[in-house]
């Protein structure tokens, strides 16, 4: 499996840049200064240019965080064309109510830690 992380961090830092960017133009804007306002046209540019990079960084994570998704998925959407594979338990692990009862202390123990499963009769 590919680390999408770093793709991922390069779309986050990108659109950090955007409303950074953002933000200083509504700082100049709200200002109510004819050089703020000024301030805030000549950001344009950069915020143009912010976006762009932005829209890119995240095309390229989801691009490559869909070719992960799908190169992988072969095994897990393998379905059996039967249900006659689909296993019970293993035999050797279980055993009936009574039966376990039968068992010593110590018996007992080891059949549960060898991962053993009591089956109640009905």
């Amino acid at each position: 499996m590919i680390d999408l992380k770093p793709y991922f961090d390069a779309a986050r830092a990108a659109d950090d840049e955007v409303q950074r960017i953002m933000n200083d133009m509504n700082q100049h804007y709200t200002a109510g200064t004819e050089e703020g306002k000024q301030a805030a046209l000549d950001l344009r540019p950069a915020l143009a240019e912010a976006k762009e990079k932005a829209a890119d960084a995240n095309k390229l994570y989801l691009s490559m965080r869909d070719a992960a998704a799908t190169s992988n998925s072969a095994a897990r959407e393998f379905v059996p064309a039967t249900d006659h594979l689909k296993e019970t338990g293993d035999p050797a692990k279980e055993m009936t109510r009574q039966e376990f009862d039968a068992l010593n202390a110590a018996a007992k123990v080891k059949f549960i830690k060898a991962g053993g499963a009591v089956i109640e009769s009905d």
